[in-house]
């Protein structure tokens, strides 16, 4: 699974949107949309725990979709999770 993130600068405000991609690097059509992530993301992982399989994202940003957090969220691979779109890290 790859994924890119997109920046998009909107006036002060940096708004990152996380992009499933295909084997030739094309956005996936008809795939979930995860939330935007308000700033800026440096790191995505994955924990495939066969469970609770997660996008892990780090970076410099403060919410994600409707969620506060504190520079790190586990996102599920449809994007939501617990407190609606994102778990939030403190």
């Amino acid at each position: 699974t790859i994924y890119a993130a997109v920046e998009e600068r909107l006036d002060a405000e940096v708004i990152t949107r996380l992009i499933r991609l295909d084997g030739n690097g094309n956005p996936r059509p008809g795939d979930p949309q995860l939330p935007p992530i308000f700033g800026e993301v440096y790191a995505i992982a994955f924990d495939l725990d066969a469970d609770r399989p997660a996008i892990l994202v780090g970076g410099k940003f403060n919410r994600v979709g409707e969620t506060p957090c504190n520079n790190f969220v586990r996102l599920a691979p449809d994007g939501s999770g617990g407190g609606g779109a994102a778990r939030s890290q403190r």
